[in-house]
């Protein structure tokens, strides 16, 4: 076949090319001509086709198809059938985000009567979530609305104007709450037992008490995890914590080692430590002016637990507020559908989402963050 023939003679060029070039490249390229193969074999799938073809409630008259390939580059469909039985549609394209080109790619889970949903989405093979996913989809759409007279279902009235100056890049632009959308992922939370859900839970509040910002794996501020980590240190690790004083003036020392441990726990980056705004690196230690403990501390409730179905997981959470004085600490972690009465009553703080996958660090089972997005 000459499809085959052509991958092969590819392929083989490829191979040969490895001496002069990295793998990482090699494997790149060999993923693009592997996308365009089944894009090229599988064109006239009528799941293909019904997603090509369809369009979103709120954009009617913008087929998918033709409104992705004016905003994606080097576009590919394939269909697959997942090992849930469920019909897959995934398209690949390339696109700009925060000034870099990246590969996305956008799962469909088609139904019975052609009906589908957008599920997974991932940027250079790195799952993200349901707002970064709401937003792509938003500035595809709303960029390439075309206005011919009469507005399309009313949606070009309604759409925020906004500035051309970063045209096509989502990353500039954060989606509403009414944007995001829900999937078909599988709430495994209710399976969880007791332990489990506290063990969730737990995790959670490791981020939500030490006041952590939002993180994405592909894009943090480095501050933002040193801080966290130093906190972390400081709420969980007392021992860790030195005390020196001079002419009574006390500060608290906390040897960076521990810093780039926490951090390596939690998100599995590798980070030289540096000073941050708030916690200057004096020598090999973090320091600041010690202080009495915190009256009050945000601690986290997981709502739900998605499987997404790709070795990540999606957790949605509901973060509270102690006051130590009133309710202690030994119901905070407790599933609160099992443990909390009509007498337990805490603040709610703030909601949070988060992506992680599964990790043993050292000998214990536990999990990692790759995207965290928090709400106050």
């Amino acid at each position: 076949m000459k499809v085959k023939y052509t991958v092969g003679l590819i392929l083989l060029l490829l191979l040969s090319a490895c001496s002069t070039e990295s793998e990482q490249v090699v494997k790149d390229v060999t993923s693009k001509v592997e996308d365009q193969v089944s894009n090229v074999s599988d064109k006239d799938n009528e799941h293909v086709l019904a997603v090509k073809n369809g369009h979103f409630k709120a954009y009617v008259n913008q087929p998918i198809g033709e409104t992705f390939s004016k905003f994606f580059s080097d576009n590919t469909w394939k269909y697959f059938k997942a090992q849930s039985g469920e019909d897959i549609v995934e398209f690949t394209g390339y696109m700009m985000y925060r000034d870099t080109k990246v590969k996305a790619r956008l799962q469909f889970i088609v139904g019975k009567e052609d009906e589908f949903e957008a599920s997974a989405l991932s940027f250079n093979d790195v799952p993200q979530d349901e707002l970064m996913k709401a937003s792509v989809l938003k500035t595809v759409f709303e960029e390439n609305e075309v206005d011919d007279g009469g507005n399309t279902e009313g949606n070009k009235a309604q759409a925020p104007k906004k500035s051309t100056a970063h045209k096509n890049d989502p990353s500039k632009e954060q989606p509403k709450a009414e944007d995001k959308k829900t999937t078909s992922r599988k709430d495994i939370f209710s399976t969880f037992d007791y332990d489990q859900k506290k063990k969730l839970n737990l995790f959670f509040s490791n981020l939500s008490e030490a006041y952590m910002g939002n993180f994405n794996i592909n894009d943090y501020d480095k501050e933002i995890l040193i801080d966290f980590a130093v906190k972390h240190n400081q709420i969980n690790y007392g021992k860790r914590i030195t005390t020196v004083e001079n002419n009574q003036q006390f500060t608290d020392k906390l040897n960076s080692k521990y810093v780039v441990q926490t951090i390596k726990r939690f998100f599995d980056i590798n980070v030289k430590p540096e000073s941050t705004s708030t916690y200057p690196l004096v020598g090999s230690s973090y320091q600041w002016d010690t202080a009495d403990g915190e009256q009050y501390m945000d601690f986290s409730q997981v709502e739900n637990f998605y499987d997404n179905g790709n070795g990540t997981y999606t957790a949605k959470i509901q973060i509270y507020t102690s006051d130590f004085e009133s309710q202690g600490d030994s119901i905070l972690y407790e599933p609160k559908d099992q443990a909390w009465g009509n007498d337990v009553g805490f603040d709610t703080r703030g909601v949070a989402e988060a992506i992680v996958k599964k990790a043993k660090v050292g000998s214990k089972d536990t999990y990692q963050v790759i995207d965290y997005r928090v709400r106050y």
